[in-house]
């Protein structure tokens, strides 16, 4: 019911917002007569472009295929940093293009080829006896440039035709690298570790910042989840098919204070573009292959092996006896020799060929009035290992709506469901804490002349029945048994055994006032909340008794945990775009002041018990019944606020300078930590500044590198820059001095001293010197 609610909730809102799009027609068009200023009833509403006033000069030149050296039509070309003024190739390659006479270089580009920036100083730059010769490129290279040129290193790239479950894995393809991405299991929906630059922290978590659609995100890097190997991805809950570009930052983070030092992600989603109302469905079906495993001993190998090792260990020589070891009998007489003579290849237990499911429908459109981008999709990837995978559920609607000439708002809501199967994966940290309960580590180290299945010696048929964890060294050491990895599939499956739910619900409410042409003001409100349940359980049969020391013996145990997250960010943005005067337009100024304010509120609680000896695995309730029970619980608030300034400044498109500056307050530093105290709070101070020099777009650059018959350097681009950023990812109550509660001899309650307040603690901080060369 859940889900069929939101499905009607999103598809009202696409029905009412949308409608004025979808009831647009020909005689509706002719019918709305709109005024323009000069008073025409039948003039479109269109709003009037003015090009800037000022003298210009006259650029041209030919555009051809740098392979097949043939003329290109409809190449667009424009003066770079400026849309005012552009034009078009001809059928015959040739164009003629007016710019401001202080313009030093064109943007070209063309949905087939690789964007370029091309100087157009001095005699000789790339020119043939008509003009310009500009060599084209297939975009099958990576794009290079874009039509404003960046001095930080950044890297932009879109999205297009993924397949993949989660953003983690496309960025690590398509960004080089920009983003080192280490995959962190196997399973699908785990993602990736993600680095950029290395690792920036010793004492805190070195993943870098994400930031969607302008909102800093907090990622839960470091929560608890209750599955050895797992972790809580939030990144599941944005299906790579809503993602429109990433952009990677690799300094100049400064205006992300405390946050930025590890760098930066920012992700946008997909809008809408096109008034004509489009409609994109993709349906992809694919198979996973069982993965190369390591070659391990068969079971004639691991007998030797085994008998060999009987040797070594410390209690071994009480047992005079060898049959006392029932695997090393060799006579198929006797009763025991069918259960401990086979040869088990675990991992057919453990692993199948998987397949994957994913549906996208997109669909978007809009008018003069609004736009809009509506996505609803449905993902099913399942694991090689049995019993694990996830299924998605979510839908996305992006809006951009003209309330007024100067008012316009953006707003964006989305909603994400999943439901994720997960066992034990991989090797557990502490071997003395729990039995080994991975099915997927079982099944390397399990014994291969044991079988999944018990022998019945009367009809001399392996049953139905599971077998219980081997015991053939459990004389030695009960420690030693290992669980039977199909048991444990079979008998821990369940959504009340093993399963993680979340629910992701996020919207945006973004309006913007233009006073004039450049000035305007934004204000982004974001509200987010991330619910997570977590149930794990071990199950009792085919698991082997264990000693926990100051615990007892345990054989199965059953935990939950419930978590909410609760995040409102607000941002409220001043910008400034102008020339500094219709005299001196060769200079051109970007601007914005700002204030920040974020506001994360987590809590979770954690039941969990153990059994000594559980009835069944029918029931895998957590209750005072158990032997061993605890429950403990996470309440978590914090809070920051950030006053920013920026500003981008180039002089005709060869020097550039940015310059920012941030100071931040957060509730984890403490009183008296590092920076400037006003109003009785420390803020912390952020600067940063960028340089850029186009030494292409220098006149005695072409003369000195290029002429007529050759191009031997088109493009050179020097920047170098210094910042200081921080990472914030430490305790909220490192500052503080705090009590826990503890048990004691699991019967009595106390409280403990948990840690000493520090009020000089804040966070690290990273400076970054930044050199490179573009060319």
């Amino acid at each position: 019911m859940r889900r069929l609610s939101i499905l009607i909730f999103s598809f009202f809102n696409f029905v009412v917002l949308t409608s004025p799009a979808l009831g647009q027609d020909d005689d509706a068009t002719a019918k709305a007569t709109l005024q323009d200023a000069d008073g025409d009833a039948h003039a479109p509403k269109f709003k009037r472009v003015t090009v800037p006033d000022c003298p210009t000069k006259e650029v041209r030149g030919i555009c051809i295929d740098a392979a097949t050296k043939a003329p290109l039509a409809g190449i667009m070309l424009m003066a770079l940093d400026n849309v005012n003024f552009t034009a078009m190739t001809e059928d015959n390659g040739e164009f003629v293009i007016k710019v401001p006479v202080y313009t030093t270089a064109l943007y070209v580009h063309s949905p087939q080829y690789i964007s370029l920036q091309v100087a157009i100083v001095g005699e000789g730059s790339q020119r043939s006896d008509s003009g310009l010769k500009i060599e084209m490129l297939p975009d099958v290279f990576r794009p290079m440039f874009t039509k404003e040129t960046s001095i930080i290193a950044a890297n932009t790239h879109s999205i297009t035709n993924t397949t993949s479950h989660s953003i983690e894995s496309d960025i690590g393809d398509i960004m080089g690298t920009d983003v080192h991405t280490l995959n962190r299991s196997g399973n699908p929906g785990n993602g990736s570790a993600m680095f950029i630059r290395g690792l920036n922290s010793l004492n805190a978590n070195a993943q870098p910042l994400i930031v969607i659609d302008g909102v800093i995100q907090d990622m839960q890097q470091t929560r608890t989840s209750l599955h050895d190997g797992d972790y809580t991805n939030l990144l599941l809950n944005i299906n790579p098919e809503d993602i429109d570009k990433v952009t990677v930052l690799k300094n100049a983070t400064a205006l992300y204070g405390a946050k930025g030092s590890n760098g930066v992600i920012l992700i946008e989603t997909k809008r809408g573009h096109s008034m004509a109302t489009r409609i994109d469905a993709n349906v992809g079906v694919g198979v996973s292959l069982i993965p190369r495993l390591p070659t391990m001993m068969d079971a004639s190998q691991y007998r030797i092996y085994a008998s060999e090792m009987l040797g070594t260990y410390p209690t071994i020589s009480q047992y005079t006896d060898p049959t006392t070891f029932k695997f090393l009998i060799d006579d198929p007489s006797k009763y025991y020799y069918a259960m401990y003579h086979n040869d088990t290849d675990w991992t057919k237990e453990v692993y199948h060929t998987a397949m994957n499911q994913n549906y996208n429908i997109n669909v978007q459109g809009g008018d003069d009035i609004g736009m809009y981008n509506l996505s609803l999709g449905y993902t099913d990837g399942q694991s090689t290992a049995k019993e694990n995978g996830f299924n998605r559920l979510n839908v996305r609607f992006n809006t951009d709506i003209s309330i007024l000439r100067q008012l316009k708002v953006r707003f964006d809501m989305s909603y994400t469901k999943i439901n994720r199967d997960v066992f034990d994966g991989g090797a557990p940290a502490d071997f003395s804490a729990a039995p080994v309960s991975s099915p997927t580590f079982l099944a390397l180290i399990k014994s291969p002349f044991l079988n999944p299945y018990t022998y019945n010696n009367v009809s001399r048929y392996f049953s139905s029945t599971l077998s219980e964890a081997d015991d053939y060294l459990t004389m030695l050491d009960t420690d030693l048994s290992l669980g039977n990895p199909t048991a444990v599939l079979q008998n821990g499956k369940g959504i009340n055994k093993n399963r993680v739910e979340s629910n992701h619900f996020n919207t945006v409410v973004a309006p913007r006032f233009d006073f004039n042409s450049w000035l305007s003001l934004t204000e982004t409100f974001s509200y987010t909340l991330d619910r997570i349940s977590q149930r794990y359980y071990r199950p009792n049969n085919g698991m082997p008794m264990f000693l926990i020391e100051g615990i007892g013996s345990v054989q199965n145990k059953a935990m939950s945990m419930f978590s909410k997250e609760t995040s409102i960010s607000s941002d409220t943005r001043l910008a400034l775009t102008t020339h500094f005067s219709p005299h001196a337009p060769q200079h051109t100024l970007n601007a914005f002041v700002g204030f920040r304010y974020l506001n994360f509120a987590y809590d979770n609680n954690q039941p969990e018990g153990q059994y000594a000896n559980a009835a069944n695995d029918k029931t895998p309730n957590i209750s005072t019944n158990m032997d061993f029970y605890d429950a403990t619980g996470t309440n978590d608030q914090w809070r920051s606020m950030t006053w920013y300034v920026n500003a981008d400044y180039n002089y005709r498109s060869r020097y550039y300078l940015q310059a920012s500056l941030s100071m931040e307050g957060n509730s984890r530093f403490g009183k008296e930590s590092k920076g400037v105290k006003i109003g009785g709070v420390k803020w912390g101070l952020f600067p940063s500044i960028q340089l850029g020099w186009a030494i292409s777009n220098e006149a005695w650059f072409q003369k000195l590198f290029n002429s007529s018959n050759s191009q031997f350097l088109n493009y050179l681009l020097l920047r170098a820059g210094w910042d200081l950023s921080g990472n914030d990812d430490i305790s909220n109550y490192a500052a503080r001095t705090s009590f826990g509660i503890s048990k004691y001899l699991w019967k009595a309650t106390a409280a403990q001293l948990d840690n000493i307040g520090n009020e000089e603690i804040s966070c690290e901080r990273t400076s970054k010197f930044n050199f490179g060369l573009k060319a």
